[in-house]
């Protein structure tokens, strides 16, 4: 590489100039443009792309910090506008300027079912109505509605139902819980079914047994019989434990296995 001069003449005056002086500082005329006194180009391009890339630098981060403002601004809900609790009978909305919910309008009960004469059900419909009331046994893969008839009789007809009873801790326990399970099918039929045209109810209970054999069956441990007069009699909100359901009974049959 080519060192430039530190000095050069002035062509005008002829007097000794700076080589990186544009003008000379005795007559002031202006001085050639030399490598000395020129700025490279390549220097003028870097500080241009510099200026640009920082141009584009700042754009991006206003744009960034805009758009999360915008983005918080829009998650804050109008301070404004109250919502009023959501329910059948209410708006789900509030008046902006207010919280005052809109007036509900009146409430009209569903009518209630009319309870079915007794000679109309079906072993279908006593089935149905154990599995809705009693649900699922906890004994695993034993189906909870047993078996079901309706049987004539000289005073109307007898609804029978057999439903499997829930496992316990004791003979005892399992015994009184099928008291209640009784006592739960006893308040669904008297909805379902006019007791004034049944002569009597009969629920029966069952449970796993084994023979002397080995041989085990679903078998009945407890049978409660109500007549027409009982179930019409029948204060069915102070009946609500096991031993009142037994006393209240035409008719109590037990097995010995879990009569202890």
């Amino acid at each position: 590489m080519t060192d430039l001069p530190v000095t050069m003449k002035c062509p005008q005056c002829s007097q000794p100039v700076p080589a990186t002086a544009r003008v000379c500082p005795a007559c002031g005329a202006t001085q050639p443009a030399t490598p000395a006194n020129t700025p490279p180009k390549m220097m003028a391009l870097g500080y241009t792309i510099m200026l640009v890339l920082a141009g584009l630098l700042l754009w991006g981060i206003i744009a960034v910090v805009g758009s999360i403002r915008q983005h918080v601004i829009a998650q804050r809900p109008p301070a404004s506008v109250a919502t009023a609790p959501t329910s059948p009978h209410t708006s789900a909305t509030a008046s902006p300027t207010h919280t005052t919910p809109r007036p509900s309008p009146p409430r009209t009960s569903a009518p209630a079912s009319t309870p079915r004469p007794a000679s109309s059900m079906t072993v279908d419909d006593l089935l149905a109505l154990t599995d809705r009331t009693l649900h699922a046994c906890n004994r695993s893969g034993v189906k909870r509605a047993q078996w079901a008839r309706v049987k004539s009789s000289e005073y109307g007809p007898v609804l029978e139902i057999h439903f499997a009873a829930d496992d316990n801790f004791s003979h005892a326990g399992i015994r009184d819980m099928a008291a209640l399970r009784t006592l739960d099918l006893l308040h669904a039929i008297r909805k379902m079914v006019d007791i004034q045209t049944v002569a009597r109810v009969s629920i029966s209970a069952t449970f796993s047994l084994s023979d002397k054999y080995g041989n085990v069956t679903e078998d009945d441990i407890m049978r409660l019989e109500f007549g027409r007069s009982t179930l019409t009699q029948l204060n069915w909100e102070q009946i609500t434990v096991s031993d009142q359901v037994f006393r209240a009974a035409d008719n109590v049959w037990i097995s010995p296995v879990v009569a202890d």
